[in-house]
């Protein structure tokens, strides 16, 4: 079986080995299959040239992308038919056969798939495998690619939603210690992001522990402050005097409701 994270670096294992840059052919071919990976179609050969090698082309890129290709089949699965691998060949394109791999990114999108018909237990387990499937940045990695910045921005959005709503579900489950860590998970997502500042101060709210209200919702209006120059909004406000003068918990929306 091949195991495939993307959520961080790219991780690949073929069984029980962790297969790194020398063991996929280099740089190129792992970047290779970075932008398969990042897409759910066949990618054309002119599009992958393009994203490998942009304006500095080898003097036959064609071969060149065929013998990449080639070196990452015979890395991923030695012995595999090429009708049979992961990467499928299609007129002028190769497209990743992914049901034919693990990858981390398909088990969190079925997982999302699946909340709008779970019970409030299934629910708060599936936002919790999600939540820690989706820890990190996509392909943490390539950094500056200019390919990936589109699929990891949504995935930044996405990831945030899981772990608002994973912090909620087990606030309103009295699990505080957990609705808390989620919470400050969030916010190292997008320091910006009022809900999960709610969530914290909720949690700190269950816990008796005004002092830690009070340094939650500072650190909301400092980060809101120099994040986007704009005040918070006046429901954090109205949940800080709330929390303050009568410890009592207050709701937050979720689009995972």
């Amino acid at each position: 079986m091949i195991t495939i994270r993307m959520f961080g670096p790219l991780s690949v294992r073929v069984g029980e080995r962790v297969l790194g840059h020398r063991d996929l052919g280099g740089v190129k071919p792992r970047r290779l299959l970075e932008l398969l990976l990042v897409q759910e179609r066949a990618v054309s050969k002119d599009e992958l040239i393009d994203d490998l090698w942009g304006d500095k082309l080898p003097r036959d890129p064609i071969a060149t992308l065929e013998a990449y290709v080639s070196v990452l089949r015979s890395s991923l699965q030695p012995g595999v038919h090429r009708d049979h691998s992961l990467i499928a060949t299609q007129p002028g394109a190769y497209r990743l056969v992914r049901e034919r791999a693990d990858i981390d990114v398909d088990r969190f999108e079925a997982l999302l798939r699946a909340l709008p018909v779970a019970d409030e237990d299934e629910r708060r387990s599936m936002l919790t495998e999600a939540a820690a499937l989706s820890s990190a940045p996509l392909l943490e990695d390539e950094r500056y690619a200019e390919w990936v910045q589109g699929p990891r921005r949504h995935y930044d959005r996405v990831r945030l939603d899981v772990h608002v709503a994973a912090a909620e579900a087990h606030l309103d489950a009295e699990m505080t210690a957990t609705a808390l860590d989620l919470a400050e998970r969030s916010v190292r997502i997008d320091r910006s992001c009022e809900p999960a500042y709610h969530v914290a101060m909720r949690a700190a709210g269950q816990l008796g522990r005004r002092d830690l209200v009070m340094r939650w919702f500072e650190q909301c209006e400092r980060a809101l402050r120099l994040e986007l120059d704009v005040p918070v909004m006046p429901a954090t406000v109205d949940l800080r005097d709330q929390l303050l003068d009568e410890r009592q918990l207050v709701g937050a929306s979720s689009r995972f409701r």
